[in-house]
């Protein structure tokens, strides 16, 4: 992560130029979060969409600190998905996930494939 660094901001590389004074966790998250839903461009069959936040229960058992976000689309069967986040968050983990409609009769049961 970039955030801290003078030289990338002046160079465009990074959006945000955090102080010192201003890298406490709690300040580290906001920003982080205010980078993350403005900078993170989603498109889904070329079309962009926006993303909402999901919240979170906070997690105080560790030192990770996860985001989420989703976002609905109008597309029946979209075919392809597009993401850029921004360049002063470094390398990003992040994980999609594509839901399984189907209706259960009440108490049955049905398993999944997760195979392609």
């Amino acid at each position: 992560m970039r955030l801290q660094d003078p030289q990338a901001w002046l160079l465009g590389d990074t959006e945000v130029l955090l102080t010192e004074a201003q890298l406490t966790s709690s300040r580290l998250n906001v920003e982080l979060y205010k980078l993350l839903e403005n900078g993170v461009e989603l498109s889904i069959n070329g079309k962009t969409i926006p993303l909402a936040p999901i919240k979170t229960a906070d997690s105080q058992h560790s030192h990770v600190v996860e985001f989420r976000f989703s976002a609905t689309h109008p597309f029946q069967s979209p075919q392809e998905i597009g993401i850029r986040f921004p360049k002063s968050l470094g390398d990003v983990h992040f994980s999609l996930s594509h839901p399984i409609y189907s209706q259960l009769p009440a108490g049955s049961a049905q398993n999944f494939s997760l195979q392609h």
